[in-house]
């Protein structure tokens, strides 16, 4: 027997023990239920590529889907295929053991990302969830940024630097009075959401009072095939252009490096120098030679405004506000330029014809929707410098291209000096 006391205390440890088990059931229940709810997740089907290639082609809308041919497509591919390509345990596993994602669709959802598709837009084309849509975009953008192949770069040898100066003065029709040139600059304000006050120390740098957006000043150089070989996104929307070009030390440095018959070409945001040719502007714009030197400069400086104007119209991911971090946003600008770069060269896509002979919608050039009359496709980042200021200075260079231009009696062509004429009025 018992007494009361022992039976007591053993009801007690029973009734313990019987909570212990009770808890133990509930948390495997829950368990199983949480596991129950997992597997009844959306299995995604994943589309047939061969099938998409083969309708595309079909219709003819590879091209047009991708701004790429199919066969530049398949070549930057398998640039890219090492870094494109998923583990193929982890895959099943995150995806409850539907078919991984191949490189094939990784480059694919990244190109068309670029070209302005959503990522709710990529999971219903490609079969996968949102959040994968991120993963998979987020490593093409890693994957084009790491490949070597795709490097943005100034020339830097002698016959680099003397191949660059024929292809432009080919472009001109000055009688090689502005040989030297090896590119253009110019100052492009891309739009973007207003950034985290934890990411940047003032929002306000980067609200253009112009515009009325917040934006990045992205300082770009291209040669005359319209390639960037130079790209610096350092600076704020509300930087002045002259600003943003001082902090892009490596075109300083490379620039200081200059052999002294070389130089670039910008418009009047920029300062005029021994290594940096600008506009006539104010008052000395009438005299009838000094506007024959603006027309042929502008001849050539219009590439550039060509070039980002391409740019933005080719990746209509730049119609919109960028929605990200600072950071990815950079990227995304680096990674596109890149690929335009690559889709010149792979396509083949030349560019001989002057501004006058053809438009600039004959260039791939489409105009904003938000953007001034007669806009190139994208909006310029900077303010003109004060023009007295920017007029006065002297220039070696310049003054010689001038007298040429004096000594050759060369005018400019009707349709500038109608144009002008017009503007003018």
């Amino acid at each position: 027997m018992f007494d009361t006391e022992d039976t007591l205390q053993l009801i007690l440890d029973m009734e313990e023990r019987d909570k212990e088990v009770l808890s133990l059931l509930a948390a495997r229940e829950g368990a199983i239920e949480e596991q129950s709810q997992k597997e009844k997740k959306t299995m995604f089907k994943r589309s047939d590529w061969d099938y998409h290639v083969e309708q595309l082609r079909h219709t003819e809308e590879f091209l047009k889907r991708y701004n790429m041919t199919e066969e530049s497509f398949y070549k930057l591919l398998e640039m890219l295929r090492e870094h494109l390509t998923v583990d193929t345990h982890q895959s099943c596993r995150n995806s409850r053991g539907n078919i991984p994602i191949i490189p094939e669709v990784v480059l694919a959802s990244g190109v068309r990302f670029l070209g302005g598709v959503r990522y709710t837009e990529l999971a219903d084309i490609f079969g996968y969830s949102t959040a994968s849509a991120k993963e998979i975009v987020n490593t093409f953008l890693c994957a084009v940024n790491r490949c070597p192949q795709l490097l943005i770069e100034l020339p830097s040898t002698s016959e680099e630097l003397r191949k660059h100066a024929d292809q432009w003065d080919n472009l001109s029709s000055a009688f090689h009075l502005y040989y030297g040139v090896v590119g253009a600059i110019d100052g492009w304000f891309a739009f973007i959401n207003k950034p985290s006050s934890k990411a940047v120390t003032n929002q306000t740098d980067f609200f253009s009072e112009k515009y009325q957006r917040y934006g990045l000043n992205v300082q770009a150089v291209c040669d005359s095939k319209l390639r960037f070989i130079y790209l610096s996104i350092s600076s704020p929307g509300k930087t002045n252009d002259a600003i943003a070009f001082h902090r892009a030390k490596s075109l300083q440095k490379w620039i200081e490096e200059l052999p002294e018959e070389y130089f670039l070409i910008g418009d009047n945001a920029y300062r005029l120098n021994s290594t940096m040719l600008v506009p006539f502007k104010g008052s000395h714009k009438r005299n009838e030679f000094n506007r024959s030197y603006n027309f042929y400069l502008s001849q050539l400086h219009m590439r550039i405004e060509m070039a980002l104007g391409r740019l933005t119209s080719k990746w209509r991911i730049f119609r919109r506000n960028l929605d990200f971090s600072l950071a990815k946003n950079i990227m995304i600008i680096e990674v596109a330029v890149k690929l335009h770069n690559y889709v010149i060269e792979s396509d083949g896509v030349h560019f001989n014809s002057i501004p006058g002979e053809m438009s600039f919608g004959d260039f791939g050039v489409e105009s904003l929707e938000i953007g001034p009359i007669e806009d190139r496709g994208y909006l310029p980042s900077g303010f003109y410098l004060d023009i007295e200021t920017q007029t006065e200075l002297a220039n070696e260079r310049r003054n010689n291209i001038v007298d040429g231009i004096r000594q050759r009696e060369l005018l400019r062509s009707d349709y500038n000096m109608f144009r002008n004429n017009d503007a003018d009025t």
